[in-house]
């Protein structure tokens, strides 16, 4: 699962999930997700990322 299947699904609604803002050391900031994800049978345990 890419960041952006995660992001399609969260917005969705199909998600137990936790997303944050993390800032880097360039003072960019970066969604951080971290959770689980449903597409309506299967679910997916995410690795945390960013993107």
């Amino acid at each position: 699962m890419t960041p952006e299947d995660f992001t399609e699904l969260f917005l969705k609604g199909n998600h137990d999930a936790i997303l944050t803002h993390r800032r880097n050391m360039l003072g960019e900031y970066s969604l951080v997700g971290a959770g689980v994800v449903s597409d309506g049978g299967a679910h997916y345990a995410t690795q945390l990322f960013s993107f």
